[in-house]
């Protein structure tokens, strides 16, 4: 990591004070922490790069939880821990618990490899989107202004590839769409592209 990178530890107290411990474990990396993701939201600040998250913080409903963190505006990446394997789509990604520091820190440069900072004050977006639909929202975030083939968006959110034919994307895209266009708090238009989609901010 060549810049400085902000992370957000929300966690119990353990996990966050041995990884504030081993800081320097992590190069140019800003450690902050919280036990909560609500806690994260009503600080009503500057999101940060990247979010590792205890799922043992989500009151035993981690896609409520994960739900709630997107929909107030966070796009970026998450790096969720448990002891079992847990699937959801990009960004979102899994580290199992009992992990090495190591690992902690290849996912980190991993994700962040992958995904562009959207380090930005909190905004809503729609607070009625379902997971599929948060899920396609934030992915085309991430290429803001920039078609986002649908091939792609097929495989990273239902990780369907080329051979399966199906219309679950444009059925969630209309929805999606229809739920923006009738948010008059939304910023964003959701448009068409010749091979795909993309999000562009209203202008005024």
């Amino acid at each position: 990591m060549n810049n400085t990178v902000y992370m957000t530890i929300i966690a119990n107290n353990a996990l966050i004070k041995r990884l504030n411990e081993q800081s320097s474990a992590f190069e140019q990396l800003v450690l902050q922490s919280t036990n909560s993701i609500q806690a994260l939201i009503e600080r009503n600040d500057l999101f940060p790069d990247i979010i590792l998250l205890d799922d043992e913080t989500c009151k035993k409903n981690v896609p409520r939880e994960i739900k709630a963190l997107q929909s107030s505006g966070y796009a970026g990446p998450i790096i969720l821990v448990s002891a079992e394997k847990l699937f959801y789509p990009p960004p979102i990604v899994h580290l199992k618990r009992p992990f090495r520091l190591n690992d902690l820190s290849e996912l980190i440069e991993l994700c962040l490899s992958k995904a562009d900072r959207l380090r930005r004050l909190p905004q809503t977006i729609c607070s009625n989107l379902t997971e599929k639909e948060a899920a396609i929202f934030n992915r085309l975030l991430q290429d803001l202004g920039r078609s986002v083939e649908k091939s792609k968006l097929l495989q990273e959110i239902w990780g369907y590839g080329p051979e399966i034919s199906t219309r679950t994307l444009e059925t969630h895209i209309h929805r999606l769409r229809r739920k923006i266009d009738t948010d008059t708090a939304a910023e964003w238009s959701l448009e068409t592209s010749e091979n795909g989609y993309r999000l562009v901010k209203k202008t005024s």
